[in-house]
């Protein structure tokens, strides 16, 4: 008996058709591989009906007919459903409701041409679309090097015009300007370190050790320059390490 194997569909001699090892039913397998992969299928396939049948009988038995038509009546006139959907069971109000429109669309499709396409925001929508255009803008705004080191500040330039129905209600508070400190001009002279001080004039460079005061050499700025660069060859010849 030739056959096709339905997995990979190479062609099978089946010598002992009643025999052959690798058969579900009616249907022969090339190999076990290949019926694993058909036993794998099925498994899926079935897993996944019983689990859509089984939300199907819950939802059902928690969602009425009559609380499906109630939730689609509150979205008729304007209203939101979900909280009502939440305090019958749901879980997820807003899955819950979806599938309400699914059953109305089979079982009442008079009333579920009468359902709005999109239902009213909740204060908690209303306040993330907030925040979310908050934090496009402030996030541009960065981008642009507007908030990098300091809160962007308003600069307006003219008079300020108010307009209210009290305008002796409206009381102006000049802040004066802070005066800015004077710039100072300076220079470092002096170094201290763990080793000493090191103290630059214009012509002479002077170094104190910080064991002993008394330890200290000064010379001319451009003698001092010479003698740091002259003193690593000098300690390499006399075999001085560190």
């Amino acid at each position: 008996m030739m056959t096709i194997c339905p997995i990979c569909e190479k062609n099978v001699c089946i010598h002992w058709p009643e025999h052959w090892v690798y058969r579900r039913g009616p249907t022969y397998y090339c190999s076990d591989q290949c019926m694993n992969v058909a036993i794998t299928r099925s498994t899926k396939l079935l897993n996944s009906v019983l689990f859509k049948k089984r939300k199907e009988l819950i939802m059902n038995n928690k969602i009425t007919l009559e609380m499906k038509k109630k939730a689609a009546q509150i979205a008729i006139d304007g209203g939101n459903p979900l909280p009502y959907l939440k305090q019958h069971g749901a879980k997820n109000p807003s899955a819950t409701w979806q599938y309400v429109r699914k059953c109305l669309e089979k079982a009442d499709p008079e009333m579920y041409a009468k359902l709005p396409d999109r239902l009213p925001k909740t204060a908690g929508d209303v306040m993330a679309d907030a925040k979310a255009a908050a934090d496009e803008f402030f996030g541009k705004c960065e981008d642009m090097g507007l908030l990098k080191d300091k809160p962007a500040t308003v600069k307006i330039d003219g008079p300020i015009r108010i307009e209210t129905p009290e305008g002796n209600q409206v009381e102006v508070i000049e802040t004066p300007e802070q005066p800015k400190p004077p710039r100072l001009k300076f220079k470092i002279k002096s170094l201290e370190t763990e080793l000493g001080t090191y103290t630059a004039g214009n012509k002479y460079f002077e170094f104190k050790s910080a064991k002993d005061n008394s330890d200290a050499i000064e010379m001319l700025l451009e003698d001092f320059i010479a003698l740091a660069n002259e003193l690593p060859a000098v300690m390499e010849v006399l075999g001085v390490k560190q």
